[in-house]
């Protein structure tokens, strides 16, 4: 569905926020992305939505090709939903006018410039139902919940009618019962319609929960791809531990193995 061939990132002063990667991504997986802060998730979420551009690298989308070209980027976007942690709605606007703005990509700059289409209204309220907010359709966004703002985020990127869904800590802003609510929404709208979703997460029982596979990332590298079954608790405390507690349990860990050797498994070794 969309494949990264050693895509990297510098930005200007000279960061390398991703280093070289390579990735596939196959139709209708729910992949979770896990990390400490900085490790380089929203880098790559906002480079395969094609806002950062690689540094160098290449990027491979169905049916669109490389994504050098600007019309192949502006077909890629268009199909490709993204969900913010903050949300970012117009709090002046109706959920529905929301909505509508995930199809304008469909249109003009001109044509934008009047009413969208009846038939793209319909459709926005049809997004708006499946998310349970049908009656909320005239109502500020402003007056809206925390979850249900991010309902409406995910209405706004099915509208696009996406074939893949990028979602940077879409529940970091969340409670613990509303984070799992609009999770499970979204999951089971990717399953049930074959949307791709990368999904950045700090909270690993959520990664277990709703994760298909989990990729996991530290100083822009990717140090782990695996199966969410194979995501054990010592791959998740190796992924969030810190450089200087990761060479400290070394320096413990060569100081006792004289004495009393441990097992290491292979994916917490490459962690």
């Amino acid at each position: 569905m969309l494949a990264l061939n050693r895509v990297a990132v510098t930005y200007g002063n000279g960061t390398q926020a991703l280093k070289p990667t390579s990735l596939k991504l196959a139709q209708g997986q729910f992949v979770v992305l896990l990390g400490r802060s900085g490790a380089g998730k929203s880098t790559l979420i906002r480079t395969l939505n094609g806002l950062v551009a690689p540094t160098s690298g290449s990027i491979i989308a169905d049916g669109v090709g490389s994504l050098d070209g600007e019309r192949a980027l502006r077909v890629h976007r268009r199909r490709t939903g993204m969900i913010f942690q903050q949300h970012q709605l117009i709090g002046r606007l109706s959920a529905l006018d929301n909505v509508m703005t995930g199809r304008l990509g469909y249109h003009s700059s001109f044509r934008t410039l009047f009413p969208l289409p009846r038939s793209d209204r319909q459709l926005g309220l049809e997004c708006l139902a499946r998310v349970g907010l049908l009656d909320k359709a005239l109502v500020r966004a402003d007056q809206l919940s925390g979850g249900q703002q991010q309902r409406v985020g995910i209405a706004r990127a099915l509208v696009q009618q996406p074939r893949l869904i990028l979602a940077d800590e879409p529940v970091a802003s969340l409670d613990p019962e509303t984070a799992v609510e609009v999770l499970s929404q979204l999951r089971h709208i990717c399953t049930t319609d074959g949307i791709t979703a990368v999904i950045s997460l700090h909270q690993i029982d959520l990664a277990r929960r709703f994760g298909d596979r989990v990729i996991a990332m530290r100083d822009g590298s990717v140090v782990a791809d695996a199966s969410v079954d194979e995501l054990t608790d010592q791959m998740c405390a190796s992924i969030y531990r810190s450089e200087a507690s990761g060479r400290s349990s070394q320096q413990a860990h060569h100081h006792s193995s004289h004495s009393q050797p441990q097992p290491v498994a292979a994916m917490e070794a490459a962690l």
